[in-house]
């Protein structure tokens, strides 16, 4: 995703999947038609809110965000209160709610969060 959109770090792409729905886990290529535009929902949404609202640190976004919970020890989903788990997924480190998301195995929707969105998402096949 930094090709096609820089500056979409791990903080970023963990709060994206988590409103979105979708399981860092998920292959690029078999998210559905509703799961795409929930991504790219909630992808403009943090890019928007983040640069409306960031301030000199972390501390103005709004404390229903992932990122005040994502990597405090014992750190709980802002949406359903449960312990947040945390792997690293197509060489990143995510935290994510394990009830917030499609649990779909595999990798790639992380590696597309951080590399090759244009490719992965818009032509699934190429996945």
């Amino acid at each position: 995703m930094q090709s096609g959109f820089s500056g979409i770090g791990n903080w970023m792409a963990d709060e994206i999947l988590w409103r979105a729905k979708v399981s860092p886990s998920k292959l690029a290529g078999k998210l559905s038609a509703g799961e795409r535009d929930e991504l790219f929902r909630a992808t403009k949404f943090v890019a928007r809110e983040s640069l409306r609202i960031i301030g000199p640190d972390d501390s103005t976004l709004p404390r229903t965000w992932l990122i005040h919970e994502r990597w405090r020890a014992g750190g709980k989903c802002p949406r359903h209160k449960t312990v947040l788990r945390r792997a690293t997924i197509g060489g990143r480190t995510t935290a994510w709610c394990r009830n917030a998301r499609n649990k779909i195995p595999g990798t790639r929707i992380l590696s597309v969060m951080s590399s090759a969105v244009e490719t992965s998402l818009i032509s699934p096949e190429n996945s």
